[in-house]
């Protein structure tokens, strides 16, 4: 029950491919395929499953196309500004030809103003405000270069959920501080 089904692969754009989802070894890939797929914008989902558009948190994983993705749905994420969780692995965002330097102002200009960084492991990094630049470029460029074995997780509030980031972070630090006393 409550459960609703999208049977298309989501993209930038809407359109038909020739290649359909293959999992292996715990993860899924595109490959040639017989049978025509649809791609679906995220903004076309959410005009088919309206009850979705106010979501207040909107979780992605899409091996190196979350950024993509999320570029071409602008309009929803600055009227609505759903809290972001998504893989940020620098080596498959190059490799899908976008720039994560360039997708954390996109963020920015869509309203979005403080983040949390995740190992992929899910043990929590630190938390900043996207205007702390130079700690994202050394994050970004501590990940870059590892080919999928290591790379981060982010979440990334808007300007008006900074009490909810606030308290998550203080959440984080103290799950740490409990750790950290073992």
């Amino acid at each position: 029950n409550n459960v609703s089904v999208c049977k298309a692969l989501v993209g930038a754009e809407n359109t038909e491919t020739n290649l359909s989802l293959k999992a292996e070894r715990g993860t899924a890939f595109l490959a040639q395929s017989a049978t025509i797929t649809r791609i679906r914008t995220l903004e076309n989902i959410l005009e088919e499953f309206p009850n979705f558009k106010d979501s207040k948190i909107l979780k992605s994983d899409t091996d190196g196309f979350d950024t993509i993705i999320l570029r071409s749905c602008s309009n929803y994420l600055k009227n609505n500004h759903p809290v972001l969780f998504l893989e940020f692995d620098p080596f498959l965002i190059v490799r899908n030809n976008d720039d994560p330097y360039s997708f954390i102002n996109y963020l920015g200009d869509c309203g979005y103003q403080y983040c949390m960084f995740y190992e992929n492991t899910g043990d929590f990094i630190l938390a900043c405000n996207l205007q702390q630049t130079d700690t994202i470029q050394q994050l970004i460029q501590y990940f870059s270069g590892r080919k999928m074995e290591r790379f981060m997780d982010i979440a990334v509030f808007a300007k008006e959920d900074k009490e909810l980031f606030d308290y998550c972070t203080q959440a984080e630090m103290a799950h740490f501080k409990k750790v950290r006393a073992f």
